[in-house]
């Protein structure tokens, strides 16, 4: 990692802790920028503004979230065994982190841009139930259903860490349903 990288890593790291701290408005660039120890400057020389801070720790978050989640499912013997680890990916990756609001510091552009290059574990899911049955789509209201239940599932990990392996079950249930109602 260069020196470079290291500095970018620490303005993004910071930024992250001070968007967990004081929500997205208590966010500026002079606040990130006395928090890592450096001048304003030198995140300006990274960053244009608060937004592309944002969208670079996005990117980071879910580029290692997406090969974490591969290697994952690559273990997985068949498509319910994938189908679960997806689940269990999305839950357990949550347990106890409260979700951050970066997206409230975010351009709409940026959150565009985020949306069309981002590997989510939703679109996983889609792959895996496609390649169950080739040369169908599945049900799009099951397929919704069954990965708002993951959504919750993560999203309730993260206030009740302690309940994981009861909101992996309940989504598993859910996405067995869906490949069966394919």
């Amino acid at each position: 990692m260069t020196a470079q990288d290291k500095q970018i890593a620490r303005i993004v790291e910071t930024t992250l802790t001070l968007i967990a701290e004081h929500g997205g408005a208590g966010v500026t660039m002079a606040a990130i920028a006395e928090r890592a120890g450096i001048s304003r400057q030198t995140v300006y020389n990274h960053f244009p503004d608060i937004s592309s801070v944002a969208e670079a720790a996005l990117e980071m978050h879910a580029s290692a979230m997406a090969g974490a989640l591969r290697e994952q499912i690559a273990g997985a013997a068949t498509p319910a065994d994938q189908l679960a680890a997806i689940a269990r990916f999305t839950i357990e990756a949550s347990a106890g982190h409260a979700p951050l609001a970066l997206e409230t510091v975010m351009t709409a552009q940026a959150r565009d841009r985020l949306a069309r290059h981002a590997v989510s574990p939703r679109a996983v899911m889609d792959e895996v139930i496609a390649a169950q049955h080739p040369g169908t789509t599945p049900d799009p209201a099951l397929a919704d259903m069954a990965w708002g239940i993951v959504e919750a599932g993560a999203a309730a990990a993260g206030r009740h860490p302690a309940a994981v392996d009861r909101l992996v079950a309940a989504a598993i249930a859910a996405l067995e349903a869906l490949a069966r109602g394919h």
